[in-house]
């Protein structure tokens, strides 16, 4: 288990005006994101001195990185366990014109709260407010060539500098989801230049997800393919992935337990059991999957 960290607090000079608009960025993005499994951001400012931070809230527990380098595939019910809210935040971020742009395993936490594990998003501080300065777009930030983002999670309209929406996010979804359950990613970069990996993502079919993982269920195998379509307007959306993995896995419970599935999330937000049941002491609300079919 890890040890409690603060989550992205940041507490260094920055020397530029492009860095300081960034970090205004950054503040404003995440202050107008107001869901239980993204970040909460407690509190953003000048220090004396002329140190720009930000302080979020105290997380307990470790990465989706770490977990994956324990234990490099998952059952299909821990990643629905983990999918699910990271889908449901982003129907929230999308709906008011927030684009995450680095979704990967590094980027969720599964945080120890006292009344279970909480999925948490973190780093929407790059994340794109549609409609603001594109010159923020700009400056690389971890990949190359320009890129915000981290190339072997990244759609491909984004490594065309092309313009992009809520699916780019979903097609890195679906390359972790297909990491979690294959032990691997569609294109790994293990033995590959940058210019490799962007080109397999443009260009080579995805490999099926049975040939690392024989026993997967065809609607999961089918869902997850299309999550990864390089035409973003054959992906779904995120509030369709979001109704379509609880399909899926309503479909499939002779081969995943229903009850495990079912996520400890804080009390108000309406996760629900895949056999359409409420969790004790959570209410219905805008995130009920079934509101989107």
């Amino acid at each position: 288990m890890g040890a409690p960290i603060v989550n992205r607090t940041r507490s260094e000079s920055l020397k530029s005006e492009a860095a300081l608009k960034r970090f205004r960025q950054e503040g404003t993005s995440a202050s107008r994101l107001n869901h239980p499994n993204a970040v909460a951001m407690l509190d953003s400012g000048i220090a004396p001195g002329g140190i720009p931070y930000l302080a979020m809230e105290l997380l307990v527990g470790r990465t989706l990185a770490e977990e994956l380098r324990e234990r490099s595939q998952l059952p299909l019910s821990r990643c629905i366990q983990i999918i699910l809210p990271i889908c449901d935040v982003l129907v929230e971020a999308h709906a008011i014109g927030l684009i995450h742009r680095d979704i990967k395993p590094e980027n969720v936490f599964l945080h120890k709260a006292r009344y279970g594990e909480v999925i948490k998003v973190l780093d929407f501080g790059i994340a794109k407010l549609l409609g603001t300065d594109s010159e923020l777009d700009r400056p690389a930030m971890t990949g190359g060539g320009g890129i915000v983002g981290t190339p072997v999670y990244m759609a491909p309209e984004r490594l065309r500098h092309g313009p992009y929406d809520g699916r780019s996010d979903v097609y890195s979804v679906g390359v972790m989801l297909y990491q979690m359950l294959c032990g691997r990613t569609p294109f790994p970069a293990d033995t590959k230049s940058f210019l490799e990996v962007v080109l397999n993502h443009l260009n080579d079919p995805v490999p099926p997800l049975r040939k690392w993982l024989p026993t997967i269920p065809d609607p999961v195998e089918r869902l997850v393919l299309r999550t990864l379509e390089k035409d973003p307007s054959q992906r779904p959306s995120a509030r369709e992935l979001l109704t379509e993995l609880v399909q899926v896995v309503r479909a499939t419970v002779g081969v995943v337990d229903a009850n495990e599935t079912a996520m400890a999330q804080q009390p108000g937000e309406a996760i629900y059991l895949l056999r359409g049941d409420l969790l004790p002491g959570t209410e219905a609300s805008s995130h009920d999957p079934a509101a989107a079919s």
